[in-house]
């Protein structure tokens, strides 16, 4: 979730998950049999960004990968908004911390953080109701953070900078992906 009221290391988690399920699998390959010098990240759509992303945001304790496939997940990317664009008004954040009580103040994430899980889902589903005008949930798959928060500069910049991993990767689209 993204949100100005949100602590930098509590951004882009499910990129930071995704980091440290790569970092096992490296590290545990032998175990399975694979061989850790010979993993390929795969993904489609939101999975198709995630292997952009990593590429884009490379793992400071090291690429536990060698190659990527990716298939219809640049948009994605692309349109990675600023985590405070959740708090505007009408906003996921907004309707979220309206929704649960928590407010969008200080001290709202921390009273999402301790709200029961059983009490927050319902609450979650009922203001992220894709529609036929906005088919897509209100929340971003990442969003740009301060220092600390993983994505600390905008995905485009870094790629007009040249700013990512120089590894193989497949890339591709799905023939009306979206329809």
């Amino acid at each position: 979730m993204g949100s100005a009221q949100a602590p930098p290391s509590a951004l882009n988690v499910g990129l930071r998950d995704q980091r440290d399920a790569l970092q096992w699998i490296h590290n545990n390959a032998d175990s399975f049999g694979g061989d850790p010098l010979r993993i390929t990240i795969s993904g489609q759509s939101a999975g198709a960004s995630s292997v952009h992303m990593h590429y884009l945001y490379p793992d400071p304790r090291g690429t536990p990968f060698r190659a990527g496939i990716s298939s219809s997940g640049t948009a994605l990317v692309s349109n990675t908004p600023r985590c405070e664009y959740h708090d505007r008004p009408g906003g996921a954040y907004e309707a979220l911390g309206n929704a649960t009580g928590c407010g969008t103040g200080m001290g709202s994430f921390q009273c999402l953080q301790e709200m029961p899980f059983e009490t927050l889902w319902p609450l979650v589903l009922s203001v992220n109701q894709p529609s036929a005008d906005a088919p897509l949930p209100e929340w971003s798959v990442t969003c740009k953070g301060p220092p600390g928060s993983l994505i600390d500069e905008f995905p485009a910049k870094k790629v007009i900078n040249g700013n990512f991993l120089n590894l193989p990767i497949i890339c591709g689209t799905n023939k009306n992906e979206g329809n």
